[in-house]
């Protein structure tokens, strides 16, 4: 029962994403990923972000009704999980905001280290 109602609750808690970089959205398309980036547009249920390379991402289906939309600004460096198409776009699960404190930089290394060292 429980599990029945935190499903209902948080529908993408037990999902797995693969924490990406930019240059690897090709390689990911159609897979549950988790990806860094700063905030260039807030447009309704639409973000637009430039990931660690320079790639530009649309975020999709975002809420952008307060707390949550309001948080979210231009420049803010963001951590958005959600399911990644062709086009490429993240169909927006979830996110967490970062102000402009992040080294986006020094998050892509660790990235790239734990893609070529860690992962089986």
């Amino acid at each position: 029962m429980a599990e029945e109602l935190g499903a209902k609750l948080f529908p993408h808690a037990l999902d797995a994403y693969e924490m990406i970089t930019g240059d690897m959205i090709d390689m990911y398309k159609g897979k549950m990923i988790c990806i860094l980036g700063k905030v260039e547009e807030v447009k309704e249920s639409i973000i637009r972000m430039v990931c660690s390379n320079s790639r530009s991402l649309k975020i999709q289906n975002f809420n952008s009704a307060p707390p949550l939309g309001s948080s979210i600004v231009e420049g803010n460096i963001i951590e958005v999980r959600g399911l990644l198409s062709s086009e490429p776009s993240l169909n927006f699960h979830d996110l967490v905001v970062f102000g402009n404190e992040m080294d986006m930089q020094q998050h892509t290394e660790m990235v790239k280290y734990y893609h070529k060292f860690c992962k089986d």
